[in-house]
């Protein structure tokens, strides 16, 4: 067998696929009004209407607790202060000369 140069009017092209069919213009669709309104019943949809009406946690669970809620307060009462990254280093280190300490004994 040996290429043949076609085009889409050549008999070869006609042979192998019929015809070509005429253009036809889809219909336009016709719309239809969305039911709306329902009320789901699936378990989250009930866990979240719940939440709605009571106001509070259905789940049984206690709230999560957030950096915005949660208490930064020591039991001293003083704000808990964040380490700087010398204090880190510092501490780091007296961490290894303590074990190196203790492997020597």
């Amino acid at each position: 067998m040996t290429p043949e140069a076609v085009t889409k009017d050549s008999e070869a092209v006609k042979a192998l696929i019929g015809e070509v069919a005429a253009y036809v213009k889809p219909a336009p669709k016709e719309h239809k009004p969305q039911g709306g309104g329902g009320q789901s019943n699936g378990k989250n949809a009930q866990r979240k209407r719940a939440l709605r009406e009571n106001g509070g946690s259905a789940s049984g669970r206690p709230a999560r607790i957030t950096m915005a809620n949660k208490d930064t307060k020591k039991a001293s009462g003083k704000t808990a202060a964040a380490k700087t990254l010398k204090e880190k280093r510092q501490d780091k280190k007296d961490k290894a000369d303590a074990k190196a300490k203790y492997k020597e004994v």
